[in-house]
């Protein structure tokens, strides 16, 4: 396990970035400590116990506006027994830690805490940068509780909590940061931050642009001048479509969070499979059963909101899953039979690069359909019917 060997460089007097491919922040280290002093298994102990903390939280927001029956099954199949999240966590991998983090966030969202939420966040992009991208939808959800129905009306009463939620964000992410970056200097910004910008990985990615980076190493190998690297313009669409869901869907965080990341997930210049527990918790709050109508708001009349068949659900999470082995087939005949399967590689990418922007869009729409929105008011949760 790379951290633990992190761990143990540190422990010997070293840094975490001894150990050769350790990008990480080396609060990660530390925590793994365990694992070099007493057994090995500790350091995957800490990490499985993320996957027990994401889904406290995940239940505890589920409560608010799904039936308990409901919450406690989204749970079990999409954290607690999930094969996917298991072999992660189990083999070593912190991005359950993340999600963890990302969890506690809409929680405190959700009980109006948005200090707090902010600050959680700023922490967990100090771990992994990618959960900045739940940064839009949050203030948007702020803008949507705000109650005045003029613009300059809701500037005001949204501007200074979105400004101090921007101070305890920067504070969180920064102190911890700045501190590693005083022990370790520019080595950890090198390899913690500046890395994954550039990164370019044609191995065990699932994103069509492998074939690219592929290309682009064997031009630095051959001096060849042609560079087919996408660069920062990679990150163009990934941002036009981030900002566009965020909007669509600002009625309701948790719903803009899961079809965020998975389009995340879809446009990123690397995709492994470890990503997919990234958005995971969230499918819960798309697939639970609404409470009654009586529950949320104490009303009559009202009409049901709109819910995926269990057909349909079954149907596009399996045509989106069945691309997973697709890929893993052909990429084992490639990297390990040695085959001539760059093409066929390629368009199989391709293929589940498709999938998962389907995926994304039939949750969006869905979503955007869905009549129940949150609104949070004095620590209380109260919903509303679009």
């Amino acid at each position: 396990m790379i951290v633990v060997d992190g761990a143990r460089e540190l422990l010997h007097g070293g840094t975490p970035f001894d150990r050769t491919t350790y990008r990480y922040t080396p609060l990660l280290a530390v925590l793994v400590i365990p694992a070099v002093l007493v057994a090995n298994p500790l350091g995957k102990v800490v990490f499985t116990l993320s996957d027990l903390g994401a889904a406290y939280y995940c239940f505890h927001m589920l409560l608010r506006f799904s039936t308990e029956r409901s919450a406690k099954w989204m749970v079990v199949i999409l954290i607690l027994f999930n094969p996917v999240v298991l072999n992660v966590s189990t083999r070593g991998n912190s991005d359950m830690l993340i999600s963890f983090m990302s969890m506690g966030v809409l929680a405190k969202f959700a009980e109006g805490r948005y200090f707090t939420a902010a600050a959680i966040l700023g922490f967990a992009v100090h771990f992994k940068i990618y959960p900045i991208i739940y940064a839009l939808p949050l203030v948007l959800g702020v803008w949507e509780r705000a109650k005045q129905e003029c613009f300059f009306g809701r500037l005001a009463h949204t501007a200074p909590v979105v400004v101090g939620c921007g101070l305890c964000f920067t504070v969180a992410f920064a102190v911890p940061t700045y501190v590693c970056y005083l022990v370790y200097g520019q080595q950890y910004l090198d390899e913690a931050f500046i890395y994954h910008i550039h990164r370019e990985d044609h191995r065990h990615n699932f994103s069509p642009y492998w074939l690219l980076m592929y290309l682009n190493m064997g031009r630095r190998d051959l001096g060849v001048g042609v560079d087919y690297s996408a660069g920062l313009f990679a990150f163009l669409p990934q941002f036009a479509v981030l900002c566009y869901a965020s909007w669509k869907l600002r009625k309701n965080i948790a719903h803009a969070c899961c079809v965020e990341t998975i389009l995340f997930v879809a446009f990123n210049k690397v995709c492994t499979v470890q990503y997919f527990v990234w958005f995971l918790p969230f499918l819960a709050f798309v697939f639970c059963e609404p409470a009654q109508p009586k529950r949320l708001m104490g009303a009559t009349n009202v009409s049901k909101s709109e819910r995926p068949s269990m057909l349909s659900a079954v149907a596009v999470i399996l045509m989106w899953s069945l691309t997973i082995p697709l890929w893993v087939w052909t990429a084992y005949r490639l990297e390990f039979e040695g085959q001539n399967h760059y093409g066929r590689l390629w368009i199989v990418s391709c293929v589940f690069y498709l999938a998962t922007v389907g995926l994304a869009a039939w949750l969006g729409r869905l979503c955007y359909r869905s009549r129940i929105t949150i609104a949070i008011k004095d620590h209380r949760p109260a919903f509303k019917r679009a």
